[in-house]
């Protein structure tokens, strides 16, 4: 796993999502370190605390249709780190967050550029991120 081999110090994974049976598995073996939490889904209002407490989303994907999870953080300022497979064009155009290839080498090239990157080109990305998302959509 990118995040072991990296060991980024300053930096927490929070893995939110449901789990299947084979994850689950996986989750007791490989998560059980003090920089990843991992707590299921979210749902409801409490997905937005999340959202607020976050420094970055990240949705490695293998194929979405512009995410709903991806539209609630850039409408809450969060830098997002994506897969060009999440669909999420008009925010890769204007350069509004982080697009790598999904699979292994694709989430390391992102976590490397996340912990590397200024706090300066973060708040820019993730400002471009929300400009988009109250522009084109709001309701």
């Amino acid at each position: 796993m990118a995040w072991k081999r990296l060991n980024p110090k300053s930096w927490t994974l929070t893995i939110v999502g449901p789990w299947d049976e084979d994850l689950s598995a996986l989750k007791d073996r490989v998560y059980k370190e003090d920089s990843i939490n991992v707590i299921g889904p979210i749902y409801g209002e409490n997905r937005f605390k999340f959202l607020h407490d976050a420094d970055a989303f990240i949705l490695p994907s293998y194929g979405e249709g512009l995410p709903t999870s991806l539209l609630e953080a850039a409408n809450n300022s969060k830098l997002i780190l994506c897969s060009h497979e999440c669909n999420f064009n008009s925010l890769e155009e204007i350069g509004g967050g982080y697009f790598f290839s999904c699979g292994y080498s694709g989430v390391e090239a992102a976590l490397i550029w996340l912990f590397s990157s200024s706090d300066q080109d973060r708040a820019e990305r993730s400002s471009l991120a929300y400009q988009l998302a109250c522009r084109l959509y709001s309701w």
